[in-house]
C-alpha cells in the first residue's frame, strides 16, 4: 500500500528520469521465485489493476515497458506517462509494478498534482534542498513524509494516512490511544 505509484518529476530532468526508471526495470524478474524481484499481482487484483491501466490507455496515456505487456497488464513492472489527471489509476488506489510518471514546472505545481488525489498514506520528497524538502514536505497532504528516501513504516513513528487512507494511527506511541481510554479524576479541596 505505501508502494510508490505516482512520480512527479522536474521537467527539466523529466525525460532522463524516464529512461533511468526504464532501464532499471528492465532487469527486474517477476516469478514466484522467493529469489525474483518482484511477484505476480494476484489473481483478484490483476483486473481491477487492468482495468485502471486501459482506461489510462483510453484517454492518452503512453505505457512504457521493456517487454511486450499486451497479453498481461499488470504482471509486468511498466511505466505509465501523460496520464490525464482524470485516469482512474490516478483517482483510486493502485496495486500493481506500475508507476505513473508525470513532469512538474514548479514547486506550487507539484504540490498542487500530489494533493489532487482523494488518497494521501505515504509521499516522498527528493531534492537536495533541504529548506524546499521541508516546505514541501509540510504542504503535501499525506499521513507520512520521507525526504530523499521512500522508506516510510518505521517501528517507532506513526504510522497512517490522510484522507481516504486508513483509520488512526499505528505503530510508535501514538498507536497506544487505540488501546487506551481517558479518564480525567478532579478532587476538590474542602
Amino acid at each position: 500500500c505505501v508502494g510508490v505509484k505516482r512520480a512527479y518529476v522536474e521537467a527539466s530532468v523529466y525525460e532522463d528520469f524516464v529512461a533511468g526508471i526504464m532501464q532499471s526495470i528492465a532487469g527486474l524478474r517477476v516469478s514466484t521465485d522467493p529469489a525474483a524481484d518482484l511477484c505476480p499481482v494476484s489473481f483478484t487484483r490483476t483486473a481491477e489493476l487492468q482495468a485502471q491501466i486501459e482506461d489510462a490507455l483510453d484517454r492518452g496515456a503512453t505505457l512504457h515497458s521493456p517487454r511486450d505487456c499486451s497479453s498481461f497488464l499488470g504482471s509486468e513492472p511498466m511505466l505509465l506517462t501523460g496520464v490525464p489527471p482524470e485516469s482512474r489509476i490516478l483517482t483510486e488506489e493502485c496495486f500493481g509494478p506500475v508507476l505513473c510518471v508525470m513532469p512538474f514546472n514548479d514547486e506550487e505545481e507539484a504540490v498542487a498534482l500530489a494533493n489532487a488525489s482523494d488518497y494521501g498514506l505515504s509521499a516522498s520528497v527528493w531534492t537536495r534542498d533541504i529548506g524546499r524538502a521541508l516546505r514541501v514536505a509540510r504542504a503535501v497532504k499525506s499521513g507520512v513524509v520521507s525526504v530523499n528516501s521512500s522508506h516510510s513504516v518505521h517501528l517507532e513513528a506513526p504510522f497512517g494516512g490522510y484522507k481516504k487512507s486508513g483509520v488512526g494511527r499505528e505503530l510508535g506511541f501514538k498507536a497506544l490511544e487505540g488501546y487506551s481510554e481517558v479518564k480525567n479524576v478532579f478532587v476538590a479541596e474542602k
